[in-house]
C-alpha cells in the first residue's frame, strides 16, 4: 500500500527511476513517500510523490533554494503542494521541523538529545511516517513519531536501530504547532439529548 524510494541515484542512467515508480505508484493508487536528493530531484518532485521527506541541507543544494527563513520554508511547502504532493515533511537537525499537509502547515520542536550519531535520523523519520500512514493514525500523532524516532535515532550508536520502548519517552517532548491558517475541528459527534 506504501512504496517508499529512498536514497541517492548514483549516475544520470538511474536518474529516471525513482520519477517512474512514482508514477507506477499513483496508477496504481498507491502511496508514495520520496527520501532523496540530487540532480534527478526535480523529475521526483514533477511525478507528484504522496509524500516528501527531505533535510534541508539536501534541498537547498539539490534545487537551488535559500531556506534560512520560515518565510522561505513556508514557500517551498507551498509550491511542493501545488506540484501535487499532498504531505511534505523537512528536517534540519536540532532545529524546527516544518511540515505540510494538503495547504496546512506545522511545525514540530525535537527534543533536546546527546548527539550521538545523526546517521540515519532520516530514515528513522520516514519509518515513523509509513508506519502511522499504514497504522492510521491521525496527522499529528504520526508526525510526533517521526520526529521522536529521528531523535532517538541521533541519539544513540548504531543506524536506524531504535528499540520501540526508546522513543516513546520523547514524545511529551514534542510539541506540533500550526504555522499561519488553522485547520477548523468540527465536533460532529451525535448528540441525542
Amino acid at each position: 500500500s506504501i512504496v517508499v524510494f529512498s536514497g541517492s541515484s548514483p549516475c544520470k542512467e538511474t536518474d529516471d527511476i525513482f520519477p517512474f515508480g512514482i508514477d507506477l505508484a499513483n496508477k496504481h493508487d498507491k502511496i508514495s513517500v520520496l527520501d532523496t536528493y540530487g540532480s534527478h530531484l526535480n523529475a521526483c518532485i514533477d511525478a507528484a510523490p504522496t509524500i516528501i521527506h527531505n533535510n534541508r541541507d539536501e534541498i537547498e543544494k539539490s534545487l537551488g533554494l535559500n531556506l534560512e527563513s520560515e518565510t522561505e520554508k513556508i514557500d517551498l511547502l507551498k509550491w511542493l503542494y501545488s506540484k501535487n504532493v499532498k504531505m511534505t515533511f523537512l528536517t534540519d537537525g536540532v532545529n524546527p521541523v516544518y511540515a505540510s499537509k494538503f495547504d496546512f502547515h506545522y511545525k514540530a520542536l525535537p527534543p533536546q538529545i546527546d548527539l550521538y550519531d545523526s546517521t540515519g535520523s532520516g530514515d528513522a523519520f520516514v519509518a515513523g511516517i509509513v508506519h502511522g500512514l499504514e497504522e492510521s493514525l491521525v496527522f499529528e500523532d504520526f508526525f510526533k513519531n517521526a520526529v521522536a524516532l529521528g531523535a532517538a535515532n541521533a541519539a544513540r550508536i548504531g543506524t536506524c536501530d531504535v528499540p520501540a520502548e526508546l522513543f516513546p519517552k520523547y514524545l511529551d517532548k514534542i510539541e506540533i504547532v500550526p504555522v499561519g491558517k488553522k485547520m477548523k475541528i468540527i465536533n460532529d459527534s451525535p448528540n441525542y439529548k
